[in-house]
């Protein structure tokens, strides 16, 4: 039997067809996590989040996040208010590439208004963290972004 035109363009379009089938079985195997299970809830409460950042700026010191690598923590300093209220809320640390690994805790201001959070049980990469805290009734909000990389 000899091959000609007609043979090749049939073959042609069967190994195109394919590959697109494996790709659309491929793409169907890829796991997707939303940045949040609930999205449309948060956006409805994104003006509150707003208003919530504004008045943290508008402190005259503001936390401060910071990633000490050498030691393994992030450190967490939180303002000195003037009353001394206590401070309440949430640190939460959020894994944009694998929700399965986000967690939160509660705020617990040791010694000089500090936080300290180990990373040693946390994945190398990039993290948010995100301080949702209140004081004397009033709501404050704060987010940075820090690269982790465990040894």
């Amino acid at each position: 039997m000899k091959l000609h035109f007609g043979h090749g363009i049939v073959l042609v379009m069967a190994l195109f067809m394919g590959g697109i089938l494996l790709l659309v079985y491929k793409t169907g195997q890829q796991r997707v996590d939303l940045v949040s299970s609930n999205y449309y809830d948060q956006e409805l409460k994104y003006e509150n989040q707003i208003e919530k950042e504004r008045k943290s700026l508008q402190l005259s010191d503001d936390v401060k996040i910071n990633y000490d690598a050498v030691n393994g923590l992030i450190n967490v300093k939180y303002p000195l208010l003037k009353d001394n209220s206590p401070l309440s809320g949430t640190v939460t640390l959020y894994k944009p590439d694998n929700a399965s690994l986000d967690y939160s805790l509660a705020v617990k201001p040791g010694n000089e208004n500090i936080q300290s959070i180990k990373t040693s049980e946390m994945a190398n990469g990039l993290w948010k963290i995100k301080v949702n805290w209140d004081s004397d009734s009033i709501s404050y909000y704060k987010e940075e972004k820090i690269s982790i990389s465990n040894q």
